[in-house]
This record gives C-alpha cells, structure tokens and sequence, in this order.
C-alpha cells in the first residue's frame, strides 16, 4: 500500500479556520452562473464571480470539527468525535471532497488536484445537500475557479444559480492535510417535504479552475424515495457511502446500493437493520448523461446501513443515475 503523501493529522478535534479569515486572505470562491442550461448542457460560457455569505459551521452539531454534522456522520458511519476516522492522515470532509473514502484506510486521494464531492441527508425534516470542494495549494487565483450546481429530474435538467441556493447556503472551511490546501464547505437546506411526489431526481456539481474550459471534477448525488424514505443510489464500486466490500455484479451495469439517508430514529421499522438493498443491473440506455438501468437482481445483504421492505421485489424495474463521468467528458 502507497503511503500518503503528507504527514498524518492530529487525531483530536480541533477549531478550524474561522472562514472569514479565510476568505478576507483570498479571493472569494467563484461561484459562477448566468443562465439556466439547456438540458445536458454544461459547457456555456460563465459569468461574474460572486461570493456568498459565510457564516460557518451552520446550526447542526459538528463535534469534531470535520465540516461533517454529527447526524451525517451516524448516517455515513464515520465517528462523531475524531475527524479521521480511518486515521489515514485525511478528514472525512476532505475524503468526500476527494473521491476516496473515509471509513477505509487503504481508500485516500492519490492526486493533488482541484475536486468537488457530495453527499446529502435528511435530519429534523430538512434536506441538506453537502458540497464539498478542495482546492490544492497550487491554485493561486481563485477567480478563475468556476463551481456549477444542477438539479436533474424526469423534467430534465436546470442549472442552479447562486441567486437561487445562496440564501439557503452556508459555506464554511474544511480541514485539509496538504500544507496550503483549501478545503470548503457548502451546505443548502431545503424542507425535505418538498421533494414528495417526485419519484427520482439528482443534483450534480462541477468544478473548474479556468473559465470556458471543460470541468476538472464532477460529482452526482441521485436520490429516490424507496418505501416512502429518502435514499441514496450509488454504485458500490465509486460510492463513499455505500459498503466498498461489494464490487461488481452479475450484470453489465454496476451493482448499485440503496441506502436511506434519514438517521436512523427517522427510519421506518418495516426496514431492515444491519442491511442494505443491493442490486445488480444491465445498462439499457444511455442518454446526455444519464444511465438507464435494468434490474436483474434485488436482495438485502449485510452492512452498517437498513434494507427496505420492497427491495427484493425491484427485480425487474429500471433506474435512471446520472454518471459524473459524463460531466467531465469521461
């Protein structure tokens, strides 16, 4: 195993960076938007940087200091009191930000590059969606940098423009490994209540570090309601979320993991704990961006999340992901 690049963090909670500091010491994020994409379309020419309010942590609980609130944190299943869980010498939030996991210790960034991930969950009846952005020491002019949003449903997809998502929106520091990193924090939340009745959807993010020029990173977060809970749809093979353990399927498509993304006092009894609904699929189709996927399989196995009482019945159903490889021309 490669060892990491930098020294180990310090296993203790610690105070970050007050983000004003921060961005007082650099210029702002460029949160960059100007009009709504046609559907697919993410590659128009950006407009004016424009810096959102930073008010910190926001009003959840973060114990340790990771950028990740402690009820993400029981639902993801990284500790709420060491912001390393895997003690691999990376936060949590950085391992998301990153793409590698943060419950495994042979899972850690292997390049030093600009990155963006997501996650989301459901606490007290908000929806909060969890940007997370590492920017490496190497960037020195933050204005070039350009982060997009987007939110794709059955009614296609629409871009979301900081008008819309700043006043729902904290952005807040992370805590980082490489000496003169970045790491950064933007938190929307909605009422969850406003995502029932529509079956499926995804946000996706994108990220670049010079106007006009194809995304460095991309990331998607598809969602679904399953038994009437909101869950998390990912390929086990890419997810930092779902169980690493299992890795490919029986089909074409990847073998995906549905878990709820509600803490666990919020989950159904009907669910089964300790388990999670894992499937495994053929790609049918592949349009601007979004897989189409048929079921061959559907059981509940083993791991640290819960199985709904339908999974075993989806056999035979499709599934739509939007692929964040697509985003970046992979």
């Amino acid at each position: 195993m490669l060892a990491p690049a930098t020294a180990p963090m310090p296993h203790q909670p610690t105070n970050p960076t007050p983000t004003g500091a921060l961005l007082r010491a650099n210029a702002p994020l460029a949160l960059l938007g100007v009009a709504a994409a046609a559907l697919g379309l993410w590659g128009h020419t950006l407009g004016q940087p424009r810096e959102l309010s930073a008010s910190g942590f926001g009003s959840g609980v973060d114990t340790d200091h990771d950028g990740l609130e402690d009820a993400f944190e029981v639902i993801l299943g990284t500790s709420t009191i060491d912001l390393d869980t895997d003690f691999d010498g990376f936060s949590d939030s950085e391992e998301i930000a990153r793409h590698s996991d943060p419950r495994d210790a042979n899972s850690y960034p292997l390049s030093n590059t600009i990155s963006i991930g997501q996650a989301a969950f459901v606490a007290n009846g908000e929806f909060r969606l969890l940007t997370l952005i590492y920017v490496p020491y190497a960037i020195t002019d933050w204005d070039t940098i350009g982060m997009r949003l987007g939110l794709h449903s059955q009614n296609g997809t629409m871009e979301l423009l900081p008008e819309v998502y700043a006043p729902i929106s904290t952005l807040a520091v992370l805590p980082t490994a490489v000496p003169g990193s970045v790491g950064l924090r933007l938190e929307s939340s909605v009422p969850a209540s406003i995502f029932e009745g529509v079956p499926w959807f995804a946000f996706v993010a994108t990220i670049t570090d010079q106007p006009g020029t194809t995304p460095k990173s991309a990331a998607a977060t598809n969602l679904a309601f399953v038994a009437g809970v909101l869950a998390m749809i990912e390929p086990t093979s890419t997810s930092v979320v779902a169980p690493r353990n299992y890795s490919t399927g029986s089909g074409s498509g990847p073998l995906l993991s549905t878990r709820p993304i509600v803490v666990p006092d919020e989950v159904p009894a009907a669910f089964a704990s300790g388990q999670i609904c894992l499937q495994s699929t053929t790609e049918v189709g592949f349009v601007d961006g979004v897989i189409e996927l048929l079921v061959d399989s559907s059981s509940c196995e083993p791991a640290d999340a819960y199985c709904s009482p339908t999974c075993e019945f989806e056999a035979g159903t499709t599934k739509e992901l939007v692929d964040p490889l697509a985003l970046i021309g992979g």
